[in-house]
């Protein structure tokens, strides 16, 4: 291989690999809650879109809840990729007598927040399964968490990277995403803040990490041109 210009090469090659890394980095978008309610199974056809909190757990024998929540991904551009999602939300209180772990998984049914309850997800429209727990209502869960009273502040977070980009590609249709307890004994719940809370800092967030494709991972370098291909250096 023929170098003319050792020095020159070395120093346009050294740009595009810090061009490189500072896209496969990615970015990172901070998305607040656009709708949240809860599917409360002792009062089967109320719905709560309008409340300030939800809940996980169970507050007594047939009585489990179950919240729902929406985001919108649309300021994630088209094309890029999704590398990690990340669901919080954030306690109000100590309603929790231990610890328990909750799921999350993503909605399948189209649902409204001022219709949504245990029974429908939108008006004349029922779940096939009470609270969204079946399959035909919801994909398989993605991840579990621990729900605990052990701060006043705590927070629950989950792992939804498959989730979110499964929506960003539209492999799945956005309809947001539900929680449900896995093994809370009976009168154990997680009180959070929903969409509706005042204090936009407390709602339910999403923190997705993204990025553009790596338009520098295989180049050709000749002169002052560059092509796709593997990477070679001279004329």
């Amino acid at each position: 291989m023929r170098f003319k210009r050792p020095i020159a090469v070395a120093c346009y090659l050294g740009a595009l690999i810090l061009l490189w890394a500072a896209g496969a980095q990615g970015d990172e978008t901070a998305i607040r809650a656009t709708e949240c309610s809860k599917m409360a199974e002792s009062a089967p056809t109320t719905a709560y879109g309008s409340d300030t909190f939800t809940e996980i757990g169970n507050w007594a024998a047939g009585d489990t809840k179950n919240p729902i929540i929406q985001f919108d991904i649309s300021s994630i551009p088209a094309g890029n990729t999704v590398s990690a999602a990340t669901l919080w939300v954030f306690n109000i209180s100590l309603n929790a007598l231990g610890t328990f772990n909750a799921e999350v998984a993503a909605v399948k049914q189209n649902w409204v927040e001022t219709q949504v309850t245990w029974n429908i997800y939108s008006t004349a429209n029922s779940w096939a399964t009470g609270g969204a727990e079946g399959a035909t209502d919801r994909y398989t869960p993605e991840d579990t968490a621990s729900a605990s009273d052990a701060s006043a502040s705590d927070s629950i977070s989950f792992d939804v990277t498959d989730m979110v980009s499964n929506w960003h590609e539209s492999v799945w249709t956005n309809n947001g995403l539900m929680i449900n307890p896995v093994d809370a004994p009976v009168t154990e719940y997680y009180r959070f803040y929903s969409d509706d809370e005042a204090t936009v800092v407390y709602r339910p967030l999403l923190i997705v990490t993204h990025a553009a494709a790596a338009s520098g991972a295989n180049l050709t370098v000749k002169g002052n041109l560059v092509n796709k291909g593997n990477l070679k250096v001279g004329n």
